[in-house]
């Protein structure tokens, strides 16, 4: 068994379509997660009883939503630590919304939201996980999660790198990275964005060296 294997955190789908569940499972699995699926609640159950899952994405109707409420409110009485995120159709009653969340559910999405959508509280939720000082375990899946083949090594050094990564990403501060040619500064600038609040906009790659000095003091960087 790999590193890479052992680190990959448990997502479970659940929707009573499984043409419903495919993309997901397709876009999550490329981001190295760990999916499981069910289109039941009663195939959910021994799923969720089996497996040390982080994250659950629900349909809110499956079929009915009494038994998508049913499942929120089971996963979060026997398993409070995972993360839960409710798809729904635009059409819903604002008041089963706040059902769900009454249940347990931690975000709600709208089904014709960008799939993207979804890495927002996902991320949101193993972001609060790592700052728990007193969960060891689930913050080195936060770690080995985020910079999976970003930032390569296990020496402490790059262990260092990772958690100063994860710690600058949720400020708005300014972060100067300096070393010498070919050490990964972009690289680093990169994890950096993508694990922040901003990673829904581009990443910039400005080249200042190849850029007038002039031009440089007027261009706006993020």
């Amino acid at each position: 068994m790999t590193t890479m294997n052992t680190e990959k955190i448990k997502v479970l789908l659940v929707d009573d379509e499984y043409n419903n569940i495919k993309p997901l499972k397709l876009i999550l699995e490329k981001e190295c997660f760990c999916c499981h699926s069910a289109t039941s609640y009663e195939g959910a159950i021994p799923i969720l009883t089996n497996n040390l899952f982080s994250f659950g994405i629900y349909d809110l109707k499956i079929p009915s939503t009494e038994i998508g409420l049913k499942l929120i409110k089971e996963t979060k009485t026997k398993f409070p630590n995972i993360g839960i995120v409710i798809l729904t159709a635009s059409g819903d009653d604002d008041e089963i919304v706040q059902k769900a969340y009454h249940e347990g559910a931690d975000s709600i999405l709208d089904k014709t939201d960008c799939i993207e959508d979804l890495f927002n509280p996902i991320r949101s939720h193993f972001l609060k996980v790592a700052q728990r000082k007193d969960n060891i375990y689930q913050q080195n899946l936060v770690f080995s999660k985020l910079l999976n083949d970003e930032i390569i090594g296990n020496c402490s050094n790059i262990k260092k790198l990772r958690k100063q990564i994860i710690h600058y990403a949720n400020h708005t501060l300014a972060v100067y990275i300096l070393g010498e040619s070919g050490t990964g500064k972009e690289l680093a600038a990169k994890a950096i964005h993508n694990h922040s609040p901003r990673r829904g906009f581009d990443f910039v790659d400005l080249h200042c060296s190849a850029i007038h000095g002039a031009q440089v003091n007027s261009t706006p960087c993020a």
